[in-house]
């Protein structure tokens, strides 16, 4: 009996094998973030503002350590700037931004604990600029328009579920009114670097 217990148990065993899959694969991940933007516009000195966002990924089932996604997203911010090329007119400003989007994620996973990622996609931004004062600054175009996104980051597992985010990208505007100010040839250009958590759900357990 010992013997055929002991031949049914090494036969049929379970064992923990290798995956060299990636561990989002066939996954859904929900993410919430916050940060800081940085607003390139014709004023001579940015000032750090605030943003915040949520997004919702889902990456392709897939057997290896790379895997493409497509993350949505919406969120809220605000750029500002001061000392502005036409002082004394305006000394300052504070622009109110509201934006949401879609794109493709590229993901690497190194360790199974550690993703890298390459984000690129485009988002349709509602804009608001306003002056020192808080006076909204009127000008003749429109206050909204399509924006163009790129963003390097990478997550951090930390457990089964939870992950957290570090990221930094560029939203880049085709125009240049995002400061309520049309001066010279280049065109307004948003930074933002971000922090924030993910929950990944559908994770597959033994």
């Amino acid at each position: 009996i010992i013997l055929f217990l002991f031949a049914a148990s090494f036969n049929y065993s379970q064992v923990i094998k290798q995956q060299n899959y990636h561990a989002f694969s066939g996954t859904m991940v929900i993410t919430v973030e916050g940060g800081s933007t940085y607003g390139y516009t014709d004023y001579k000195s940015f000032k750090p503002d605030l943003m915040g966002r949520g997004l919702l990924e889902y990456y392709f089932p897939s057997k290896s350590q790379s895997i493409f996604g497509i993350r949505t997203f919406g969120g809220i911010g605000y750029i500002s700037g001061k000392n502005s090329a036409l002082f004394p007119i305006r000394e300052q400003f504070r622009t109110d931004l509201y934006f949401a989007g879609a794109g493709l994620i590229y993901s690497l996973s190194i360790k199974d604990d550690f993703f890298p990622y390459l984000f690129a996609g485009a988002s349709y931004l509602w804009f608001n600029p306003k002056d020192g004062n808080g006076t909204p600054i009127t000008f003749n175009a429109k206050k909204h328009e399509v924006n163009y996104n790129a963003e390097l980051g990478f997550r951090v597992l930390l457990t089964d579920d939870l992950s957290l985010n570090l990221s930094g990208g560029v939203q880049l505007s085709p125009r240049d009114f995002l400061d309520g100010i049309k001066l010279g040839t280049s065109n307004d250009i948003i930074f933002h670097s971000m922090i924030g958590f993910s929950f990944a759900f559908f994770t597959k357990k033994d």
